[in-house]
C-alpha cells in the first residue's frame, strides 16, 4: 500500500509517498482464504532470511538451495508458535510479495524525481507532476 502525504523539507514543499506493509490479525479462516501476516511474524521471517544469506544457503542464481524452505518453515514456527506458517503457500507467497514491493521501490529510486529518505525510511517525490507521470506509465 502506498500512503501519500505532503511534507515541507528544508523549506521546500514535497509530496511523500510511503510504502507500508500489510499487517493485521489472523482469525480462524476457512481453507483457501488468504493468510494475513502479523508484524512480528514478518520480522521473524526477515531475520530467518538474513541468517540464511549469512550462512550461504543461496545458490549463485540468488534462489535458495533445495530444502531451505522447509528449514524456514521450522524456524519460523519455533519463533512464532501457534502461527502454523507453512513454506508453501505462506512463506513463498510472502517472499513473492516482498520481491514485487522491492522492485517497485528500486524502480522509483532509480528514476529522476524520486529519492530515498534514509531518516524517515520512505520515498520522496519532487512534485505531484513527477508522481502522476510515474503512475501513468505503470498503469
Amino acid at each position: 500500500m502506498i500512503i501519500c502525504r505532503n511534507a515541507n523539507i528544508k523549506g521546500v514543499p514535497h509530496v511523500v509517498y510511503v510504502i507500508v506493509g500489510m499487517e493485521s490479525e489472523q482469525s480462524s479462516q476457512p481453507k483457501g482464504s488468504r493468510r494475513v501476516w502479523k508484524q512480528y511474524e514478518e520480522d521473524a521471517l526477515l531475520s530467518i532470511l538474513e541468517e540464511a544469506v549469512v550462512n550461504n544457503l543461496r545458490c549463485d542464481t540468488g534462489c535458495f538451495k533445495p530444502g531451505t524452505m522447509a528449514q524456514f518453515e521450522t524456524a519460523i514456527n519455533l519463533k512464532c508458535p501457534n502461527a502454523n506458517i507453512k513454506a508453501v503457500p505462506h512463506i513463498e507467497s510472502k517472499m513473492r510479495r516482498w520481491k514485487k514491493d522491492y522492485a517497485i521501490v528500486y524502480d522509483m529510486v532509480n528514476k529522476t524525481g524520486f529519492a530515498w529518505n534514509d531518516v524517515r525510511k520512505c520515498i520522496e517525490v519532487d512534485s505531484t507532476e513527477v508522481w502522476q507521470s510515474y503512475v501513468k506509465v505503470i498503469l
